[in-house]
Parts: structure tokens; C-alpha cells; sequence
């Protein structure tokens, strides 16, 4: 295997025009806009007026919509992809994958892996500065990966560090100084894998690890560094740097001039928490320009209404996101038959065509059919028939009453839970529906209480992503599996770096779903964007991936 090399320089040209570039101090900014900030809200000015205020000062403001707060600025402790997008503005990845499956430069440009495919030389920005003029260099990186995997600090997704060398199945050091990342010079480090894997794979499984400025943080214990107040005003070196928040509510960013990608045309980027029933008013009146991708959802009911508004791009974009129903392992009478029959006996066309208004695609597999790695296997369809015809024969129970737990918050979810539960009525099994909150059933599922449960799972073009839902034991596999033959199939195909070489194990995979069904998967909803017309050059695929280049996007005024 020769070695492969993953080279962005041609991205770098407009970067390389704001080499030593120093971004002004966020501080003093911070301070005088909470001022302003506090001063306004004592005067009775509405958000809304404020930030027409700033409009009106000069500034290109843009006003982003997200339907939940995040829940802190710590990049480590995130517990959603609400955090994680705060992460990736004001701190930088150092890679995105792309819907394509293409690595994106971020703080890394250039990726060239050994010839065994277990070591990635990655090369740095020589251009990219921490918010406050300073150099980001090898050292930030390497110091960000040794405190990730160690114990000490506190990390919320420390088991995706697991990939690499020194570290144990929880992603922890082995001993101090274990882990596999090292500099080779200022802007060139060495990352060493537990096995030979695609870069693609790597980056996007680290997709949450962002680069922390080692100069301000390494004489802080780990031990109290998710508690201390760097992050209530954090200096990274993403495209935007912090400037105000109202807890809950909103909060306000304001471009890195030095931002190695730019120049940024947005000078202000506010996110506010826009609750779902004020998400299409607030678009139309432009009060919010955008919605946030995935964590600023618009209800496939409102597409038309979007679509009507001469103000407003509207694009109702494929992802690979799902919906499913897993069907518990433990279970005996649920038989390899009856979840062929339940699979068969459900019209997920119907879902997508009433509760999406057509804005979504059916599912067989763990992917939808545009998804590079999905097999056009002879997947089993909607035959209520046969389905009806395969209970019968079983000798199935039909006074037994299946328990299926549904989370409430997603209303096309909690909607297509009456249509399924008539579809396997109409076959001869009966199923009794139980709501809760989305914790309860996470914690119901794994403690397998239940028969049946309604969930969703995020997708991306790497089709690891959904491999922890077929680890037996794991907090995620919600069919509580007691085989490890799908996730052993995973954990092959990690073992090759290339399409080609992945792609038949992956189908193996598949056949060996079909064969069993673990998981009926339901449908893929697309994700509904609509943006004003005075914001361009967005490219609305890759907010499937959780990527905002907003270093490129445009703001006419």
C-alpha cells in the first residue's frame, strides 16, 4: 500500500492573504456589549429592537435559529450537537467530513497516511491564531489530545479517543504521556492508530475533539478545568469569537478578523432559541434569517407554507438521519419470522407521504439508498399479506400485547406511532403504546424494558457512525442484541482504508440485517433549510454533517 496523501493546499489561497493577522482582544468587546446588553433590557428595548439597533449601526448581523439551549461552553462536557455547534464556531475541529465523505481543512490542511495505514502525519495552518493574537501551533494539539484521554479531566465522549494508540476501550491514557499524538515540528504532528483506518473514518470519529489554547489553560488542574471561568468568555480559534449570551436565550458572536479561511462577511452571528411553534413566523417576518440545519427544525407540514415567501431560499435537503423501531433481543417469542412480519406489515410510504408531506425516503437498510455503502439487496416491502400470512403460521399469540415506548419531543414521531400500531393490528399483533420523556425511554431500553421502542439515530456519510447500536452492552444498542456478529462486521471493515475493501463487508452486513431484523428502520427525513435572500453561498448538505461554513457565506445588506 503506498502512501496516501490528503492535500488542501488550493483552499489555502484567500487564507494565506491574512497570514499575521492579529484579531482584537474579545474582551473589551464582551464587556461593553453586556453592558449595552443590561443597559437595553433596563430600558425595555425587546431583543428584536436590539438587534435592529446593531443593523442599523453598520453591522452585517445574521440571526441563526436553534429549538433547544445549549448547556455550556466547556468543548468536553457537551451533551448534544446543540453544544457541539458553539464548539465548532468559537473552537476549531481539525477536520470536517463532508457529505461526499471528503475531508475539509480546518486547523489541519494536509493528511498523509503510513503505508500500513496506522499512522497519519497531519499538517497545521501555519495561519490560524487564538482569539487573542497568539499562534496556534503543534503544542495546543498535542497538549488538547494528551488531556482529552486523561482521567483526571473530565470528558464527556473520552471512549471516542479509543482509536488511538495508549489509550484502553474507554479512550483513557495507559500511562502518562501513552497517548498516540506527538509533534514533529511546530506545525506537524504524528497521530498513531490502535489499526490501520481511513483518515476519513479517523476525523470523522473525532469530529467532536476541538483544539484548546495550551498558553491559557495549562496551569489550570484538570481536575477543575470544566468548572473554571475561561468558559464563561472562552478564547478559541474558530471563525467567530464569544462576545455576549443571555442563558438560555441567545448568544452573540462576532467574527475572527484573522480567521485563516475568511475574510468572514457576517459580523455579528447571533443564535437564539426560537421555540418550534415560532420557527416559521420568525422566518417569515425575519426576525430569524435561518434555521439551524437539524437543531433548528422546521415541521415538514411548514414546507409549503416556507416555499410561498418571496423572502426565503427553501431547500428540503436528503440526509442520512433515520428513524426506526428496534425490537428487543431478549425477547423469544419475537422470532426472526415475526420481525420480518412487523417489518413487512408497517407502510412506512404512508408515513412519509402524510406526516412528511412527501419530504423524506423509506428505509430498508441502516442507510437510505443514497448512501455510498447502501446494498440493493432484495429488501422485504410493504405486504400486509404475506406479512398477516406469516403471523398466522407461526402459531403467534394473539392475545399477547406488545409494550412499544415512544419518546415524545419529535412530533412526526410520536404521530407514526398510531399508524404502526394499527399496521400490526391489522396483521394480529396487538401493541400498547407508552410515551415518556426521552431519557425514561433511553434508560427503559436499556434495561430492556420493552418490547418494541420508536427512536432515531444521526447518519453520516461514514458508515461507522451507527456501529454502537449493534455493541451488545452498549448504552446505545436499543435492541439490547445478544450477539456481537453485526458490530464484530464494524469492527472488520475499520480494518481497511479503502472503499473498495469496506464496501463487501458492509453488505455482508446488510444481508445479515435483512436476515434478522433487528431493527426495523422506518424512513430518512430530509432536512427542511430556509434562509433569507440576503444570505448566499450556503451550502445546506453539509449542515447534515453538523458543518457551518459560515467563513463562506455571503450577507447582502
Amino acid at each position: 500500500m503506498k502512501k496516501r496523501s490528503y492535500c488542501f493546499a488550493a483552499l489555502l489561497t484567500a487564507a494565506a492573504l491574512l497570514a499575521g493577522c492579529t484579531p482584537a482582544d474579545p474582551s473589551a468587546s464582551s464587556s461593553a456589549d453586556s453592558a449595552s446588553s443590561a443597559q437595553a433590557s433596563s430600558s425595555g428595548e425587546t431583543q428584536a429592537e436590539a438587534e435592529e439597533t446593531q443593523a442599523e449601526s453598520g453591522e452585517k448581523v445574521v440571526v441563526g435559529a436553534i429549538s433547544s439551549p445549549w448547556t455550556n461552553l466547556y468543548p468536553y462536557e457537551i451533551s448534544g450537537t446543540y453544544d457541539e455547534i458553539m464548539n465548532i464556531l468559537i473552537f476549531d475541529r481539525l477536520m470536517d467530513v463532508s457529505m461526499d465523505g471528503e475531508l475539509v481543512p480546518r486547523e489541519a490542511t494536509e493528511v498523509t497516511a503510513s503505508e500500513d495505514g496506522k499512522t497519519l502525519t497531519v499538517s497545521l495552518s501555519q495561519d490560524a491564531h487564538w482569539h487573542d493574537g497568539e499562534p496556534v501551533t503543534a503544542d495546543d494539539v498535542v497538549w488538547s489530545f494528551q488531556i482529552s484521554c486523561n482521567p483526571d479531566l473530565s470528558v464527556s465522549r473520552r471512549y471516542l479517543m479509543n482509536i488511538l494508540d495508549g489509550t484502553d476501550d474507554e479512550g483513557a491514557q495507559l500511562s502518562e504521556g501513552s497517548v498516540g499524538v506527538s509533534k514533529i515540528d511546530d506545525y506537524t504532528i504524528e497521530m498513531k492508530l490502535k489499526k490501520a483506518m481511513d483518515p476519513v473514518t479517523v476525523f470523522n470519529t473525532l469530529k467532536q475533539f476541538v483544539v484548546l489554547p495550551k498558553h491559557l489553560l495549562e496551569d489550570i488542574p484538570l481536575s477543575e478545568m470544566h468548572t473554571n471561568e475561561f468558559w464563561r468568555n472562552p478564547i478559541g480559534s474558530g471563525p467567530f469569537m464569544y462576545d455576549s449570551e443571555i442563558t438560555g436565550e441567545r448568544i452573540e458572536l462576532v467574527k475572527n478578523e484573522g480567521y485563516e479561511y475568511g475574510p468572514i462577511d457576517i459580523d455579528r452571528l447571533i443564535l437564539r432559541v426560537v421555540p418550534a411553534a415560532n420557527m416559521v413566523s420568525g422566518l417569515i417576518s425575519g426576525e430569524i434569517d435561518l434555521n439551524m440545519g437539524s437543531i433548528g427544525p422546521i415541521q415538514p407540514v411548514d414546507y409549503a407554507t416556507l416555499l410561498e415567501n418571496d423572502n426565503l431560499n427553501v431547500e428540503s435537503v436528503p440526509c442520512f438521519d433515520f428513524q426506526y423501531m428496534a425490537i428487543n433481543d431478549e425477547r423469544e417469542y419475537l422470532t426472526d419470522d415475526i420481525k420480518r412480519a412487523m417489518n413487512m406489515a408497517i407502510d412506512k410510504q404512508l408515513i412519509v407521504d402524510q406526516l412528511l408531506y412527501g419530504q423524506g425516503t423509506v428505509m430498508h437498510s441502516v442507510w437510505p439508498e443514497s448512501h455510498p455503502y447502501y446494498a440493493d439487496l432484495d429488501w422485504d416491502t410493504y405486504n400486509p399479506e404475506e406479512a398477516k400470512r406469516i403471523v398466522e403460521e407461526s402459531g403467534w399469540d394473539t392475545d399477547r400485547e406488545l409494550l412499544m415506548l415512544v419518546p415524545t419531543g419529535n412530533t412526526v414521531r410520536e404521530q407514526s406511532s398510531a399508524i404502526i400500531q394499527q399496521n400490526l393490528a391489522d396483521v394480529g399483533i396487538k401493541v400498547r403504546i407508552q410515551t415518556s420523556d426521552f431519557a425514561t425511554v433511553m434508560s427503559e431500553c436499556f434495561e430492556g424494558n420493552m418490547d418494541l421502542a420508536l427512536l432515531g439515530s444521526a447518519g453520516t456519510v461514514e458508515p461507522h457512525e451507527v456501529s454502537t447500536q449493534f455493541a451488545p452492552g452498549t448504552t446505545t444498542c436499543f435492541s439490547n442484541l445478544q450477539t456481537s456478529e453485526y458490530y464484530d462486521l464494524f469492527q472488520e471493515a475499520l480494518e481497511y482504508t479503502s472503499y473498495e475493501e469496506r464496501y463487501p463487508i458492509y453488505q455482508e452486513f446488510q444481508e445479515l440485517f435483512k436476515e434478522h431484523t433487528p431493527y426495523v428502520t422506518l424512513y430518512s427525513p430530509n432536512m427542511i433549510e430556509a434562509y433569507s435572500k440576503r444570505l448566499s453561498n450556503l451550502d445546506t448538505r453539509d449542515f447534515c454533517q453538523t458543518n457551518f461554513a459560515v467563513w463562506n457565506w455571503k450577507v447582502e445588506e
